[in-house]
C-alpha cells in the first residue's frame, strides 16, 4: 500500500484543508506531509494568500451590490414619497380652500326655511333661523296687487338687503339669502312706483 503521507497533496486538497472542510483522515494526510514538505508549505501560503484576496474581492462586490440596493431603493422610496407629498400639498391647499368655502356651500345648499309673517302691532316677533336661506311669505292682506320693494332692515335702520316683487293673492313671496348676525330685524314693504310705506314685518334672528 503506497505511503500517502509522502504524496504532494491536490491543491483541492490544500483548499480544503484551508477551508477547514476536510474530514479528519485528509487532514491527518495534510498536516503530516506538510511538517515535512516546504515546497508543499509554500503552497499553501500561496493558496491562502489567493482565497484572501478571493475572499476581499467577494466582500467588495458584496459591499457594492448592498450600496446598489440601498440608492435603488433609496431612489424607490423618494418616488414614492415626492408624489404624495405633492398630492398631499394639493390636499392640504384644497383643505383650506374648502375651509374657506365649506360653510358657504353648507348654507348655500341647506333647504330654505319657509316662513309666513303678519304684521301685526302689539306681537311678540318671530324667531327666524341665523346664517340661513328664507322663504318668506309676507302677508299683503289689503295691499293692492301690484309691484312693491321689499327692504330687509336691521335694528339700526341700515339697510341688509332689498328686492322687487308682486303682491299676489293677498302674499308677498320673497327668497332671502341668509342672515348672519343675530338681532331684530324687519321688512319694510313700499310701493315700487311712489316709494310710499305700505307696511312692516318685526322678527328676530337667532
Amino acid at each position: 500500500m503506497p505511503n500517502t503521507y509522502l504524496d504532494h497533496p491536490a491543491e483541492d486538497a490544500l483548499e480544503r484543508f484551508l477551508l477547514h472542510r476536510s474530514d479528519e483522515e485528509e487532514t491527518d494526510v495534510v498536516e503530516t506531509h506538510i511538517l515535512a514538505c516546504e515546497s508543499c508549505v509554500t503552497r499553501l501560503e500561496a493558496l491562502e494568500i489567493e482565497l484572501a484576496a478571493m475572499k476581499l474581492a467577494l466582500q467588495e462586490f458584496h459591499k457594492e451590490q448592498v450600496e446598489k440596493a440601498v440608492a435603488k431603493q433609496q431612489v424607490t422610496w423618494r418616488n414614492w414619497f415626492t408624489l404624495p407629498r405633492l398630492s398631499m400639498a394639493g390636499g392640504v391647499a384644497a383643505l383650506a380652500l374648502g375651509i374657506a368655502i365649506a360653510p358657504q356651500f353648507v348654507h348655500t345648499g341647506a333647504s330654505p326655511a319657509d316662513v309666513n309673517l303678519v304684521a301685526y302691532r302689539g306681537l311678540e316677533s318671530p324667531v327666524l333661523p341665523i346664517d340661513r336661506p328664507l322663504s318668506v311669505h309676507l302677508n299683503a292682506n289689503g295691499i293692492a296687487e301690484n309691484r312693491v320693494k321689499v327692504e330687509l332692515v336691521s335694528n339700526n335702520g341700515k339697510q341688509v338687503w332689498q328686492d322687487i316683487a308682486s303682491v299676489n293673492q293677498n302674499r308677498i313671496n320673497i327668497e332671502v339669502p341668509k342672515i348672519t348676525q343675530p338681532g331684530t330685524y324687519l321688512f319694510r314693504v313700499s310701493d315700487a312706483g311712489t316709494q310710499s310705506e305700505l307696511r312692516e314685518f318685526s322678527f328676530e334672528i337667532k
